[in-house]
């Protein structure tokens, strides 16, 4: 069995009628486009002193549609924004180029910490290719004094990343970010180490309170954690909507299931019904 590449293909579907006579035989084709590449980023900045997100993208593929929506993640949250509206504008026809201009607004600047700092900014193609780029952001004085990098407060943990680990009493899921002094997590001593620091936490465990003192009293941040079973469907994550018809004909090439393309150039395929 071939995987068909990345391009564009056509259904083709023949049905024949119970009934005789000229129409017997009817066919429909479905145009499909087969797209896996990831868009990529020709330039990314932060200026610090305006506090603005701008850069530019392009896509090889499918590119984008007036629905697509970019994400700013700031440390541990994350915030959207659409590809085509206002000082975000597509560059081409085809929108498969554009670019960005991102003023943080209160809400954003909020996520930022007197610590070391990580922005993010991804972009998704119409097939769902996400391409991401992140900038570290120097300290930010009178936030707070610490900061999560590679989890998103009150969302469920990424069961399936290198920090997620299952144990037979309860799992965990270590997070990492930076500090700017050892600090308490439930009355446990966290050790920062070159600024940054990595602890396991309980994955069901509803809210992480970290403190500067062992008793708990004086907080320096709160993460949020939801509390879903990492084995049932609630923790598994979609971002593709099947009743979205904006982008009919789209297929990814793990969708295509047993159907072989030996015989078939590209804009030659046919499937027989």
């Amino acid at each position: 069995m071939e995987v068909a590449p990345d391009g564009q293909y056509t259904y083709r579907f023949i049905a024949t009628l119970y009934n005789k006579g000229p129409h017997q035989v009817q066919t429909h084709d479905m145009p499909i486009i087969i797209d896996t590449t990831k868009p990529v980023f020709k330039s990314f900045n932060y200026d610090t002193q305006t506090n603005t997100l701008t850069g530019s993208y392009e896509d090889t593929g499918v590119g984008f549609t007036d629905y697509s929506y970019g994400t700013v993640t700031i440390n541990d949250k994350v915030f959207g924004f659409k590809l085509n509206e206002g000082q975000n504008q597509f560059d081409n026809d085809d929108k498969t180029k554009g670019h960005f201009t991102v003023k943080l607004d209160a809400e954003e600047l909020a996520a930022l910490a007197n610590t070391q700092n990580k922005i993010t900014i991804a972009v998704s193609d119409a097939a769902d290719n996400t391409a991401s780029e992140t900038r570290n952001i120097a300290p930010v004085a009178g936030k707070a004094e610490v900061s999560v990098w590679n989890a998103i407060t009150g969302m469920p943990f990424d069961t399936n990343g290198a920090d997620y680990h299952e144990n037979k009493k309860f799992d965990t899921y270590t997070l990492r970010g930076a500090a700017n002094h050892n600090f308490y997590i439930n009355g446990k001593l966290v050790q920062v180490v070159n600024g940054q620091y990595a602890v396991p936490v309980d994955v069901t465990s509803g809210k992480i309170v970290f403190t500067s003192d062992e008793a708990g009293k004086n907080e320096l941040y709160t993460f949020k954690v939801t509390d879903v079973d990492p084995d049932s469907p609630a923790a598994e994550t979609n971002d593709s909507d099947d009743s979205d018809n904006s982008n009919p004909g789209k297929i990814d090439s793990e969708d295509l299931g047993n159907i072989s393309f030996d015989h078939f150039e590209k804009n030659e395929m046919i499937l027989l019904i």
